[in-house]
C-alpha cells in the first residue's frame, strides 16, 4: 500500500561548481511531517550531501537539452520526537542519479522545463525506522524568470512517479543566483 504524507519545511541550500563537474553543497531544514493528515512531529535537523558528476548540454535554437549522471552522498541528523521522547535520526545513503531534461526559452527571460530523473539507491545506513524504495523515477517540470545580474525566479513540480512506499508530490519556489 502507498503511504501518504506531507511535509513543509524551509530551506536553503549553498552549492559550488567546481571545475564544470563537481557540485559540494550543504542543506539546512527546519519543518514537520504528517502521515495520513496526522501530525507526526515537528522536525528540525541538517543535511549535508556531495554531488560529483558529469553532465552536457546541447543548444538546438530556443530549446537546450541536458543529461547527467552522479552519485549523490548524504549525512543526516534531524531531531524530533517519537510519542512523548526525544528522537534523533542520523543517516548516511549514496544514491546514484541519471537525468535528462528539455528547457524552452519562451522568450530571452521567460522559460519552461521538463525532466525525468532515475534515482537508485546504493548505500544506505537509514536507522529512521522507515522502509526506504531503493529506485524510483521523478518527473519535473519548472517555469523560471532570468532577471539581470545571474538572478532567476522559478517555481516547479516534481512527483516520484513509481515509488513503493510514497505517493509523493513536491512544489517549489526559489530563487537563484549564478556567478
Amino acid at each position: 500500500p502507498t503511504r501518504r504524507s506531507s511535509d513543509l519545511a524551509i530551506s536553503s541550500v549553498l552549492l559550488n561548481n567546481i571545475y564544470g563537474m563537481l557540485i559540494v553543497g550543504g542543506s539546512w531544514s527546519e519543518g514537520g511531517t504528517s502521515l495520513g493528515g496526522v501530525q507526526l512531529a515537528g522536525s528540525d535537523g541538517n543535511i549535508f550531501f556531495i554531488n560529483p558528476g558529469v553532465g552536457t548540454t546541447w543548444v538546438l535554437g530556443n530549446v537546450i537539452l541536458d543529461a547527467s549522471a552522479s552519485y549523490l552522498y548524504q549525512d543526516s541528523e534531524v531531531n524530533t520526537v517519537a510519542g512523548v521522547l526525544p528522537f534523533v535520526a542520523q543517516n548516511e545513503m549514496g544514491q546514484v542519479i541519471l537525468e535528462a531534461g528539455a528547457r524552452y526559452n519562451i522568450s530571452d527571460s521567460l522559460y519552461a522545463r521538463v525532466g525525468l530523473q532515475y534515482n537508485n539507491i546504493v548505500d544506505e545506513d537509514f536507522r529512521a525506522g522507515i522502509p526506504l524504495d531503493k529506485n524510483w523515477l521523478q518527473i519535473n517540470s519548472e517555469i523560471g524568470v532570468e532577471l539581470t545580474n545571474g538572478v532567476d525566479v522559478y517555481v516547479g513540480h516534481a512527483y516520484d512517479a513509481g515509488h513503493n512506499i510514497f505517493d509523493t508530490h513536491t512544489a517549489r519556489a526559489g530563487i537563484s543566483y549564478s556567478f
